[in-house]
């Protein structure tokens, strides 16, 4: 069944591209209409680059509010399934075409890697002021302000630290696009710099993600 669908859907391809050509076709507007807002992809065959499905991801939020696209999306869902899976992949230190600019980017537009972990409606809920006082507790908790990235206690925090690092990034890069993006300026900067916040873990990336960091403050991460 599943080939007879997808020998249909291919079919519907080329009536598509015979209709465009001016060539008689069993496709017409009304067909093409129902299929496009189903999310039919006409284009046959064809590979997207991370920017282009980056921006189809942009668009299905402008257009849907949210990303909790659907795995049957015509488009979309089997890239969100395959990004799932690469980011584990990069979580295990094993070949991914992600790589941590990648996830940034995606995470920064509210996509969400691990289905089940929290909703996308509760992403980035709080202010930043709140943010900052969430991230005095673990402080307060753990004896230092190195947030692990995927802290599973509140995963939220740890992409909310890693945001700031990348606000830092930019602002000492001079590129004030990408400082208004992650909301970063030199009151915010300082304000972190006073509590031990290490804005450059560079050293460290990526490894021990999962673990939870360490009562004494000695073998945690620090992403």
């Amino acid at each position: 069944r599943e080939n007879g669908l997808s020998h249909w859907v291919s079919d519907q391809k080329v009536n598509y591209a015979l209709m465009k050509a001016g060539k008689p076709s069993a496709m017409d507007a009304t067909k093409y209409l129902r299929l496009a807002n189903l999310g039919m992809n006409w284009e046959k065959n064809r590979k997207f680059s991370f920017e282009e499905r980056f921006e189809q991801l942009c668009e299905y939020k402008r257009t849907h509010s949210n990303l909790n696209i659907p795995l049957h999306h015509a488009t979309l869902g089997q890239y969100v399934a395959n990004a799932r899976k690469q980011y584990k992949y990069l979580l295990q230190n094993k070949k991914s075409w992600l790589n941590e600019e990648k996830v940034g980017k995606l995470m920064e537009i509210g996509f969400v890697f691990q289905v089940g972990e929290y909703r996308v409606a509760d992403y980035e809920k709080k202010s930043w002021d709140e943010r900052f006082e969430d991230l005095m507790k673990f402080k307060k908790k753990y004896g230092h302000a190195r947030v692990p990235q995927q802290f599973k206690e509140d995963r939220q925090l740890g992409e909310w630290v890693h945001k700031q690092r990348r606000g830092y990034k930019a602002m000492k890069e001079g590129c004030e696009r990408k400082m208004k993006m992650h909301g970063m300026n030199t009151e915010k900067a300082l304000k972190l710099a006073e509590v031990g916040f290490i804005f450059d873990c560079s050293h460290d990336r990526w490894k021990r993600l999962e673990n939870p960091p360490a009562e004494e403050g000695e073998g945690e991460t620090e992403e």
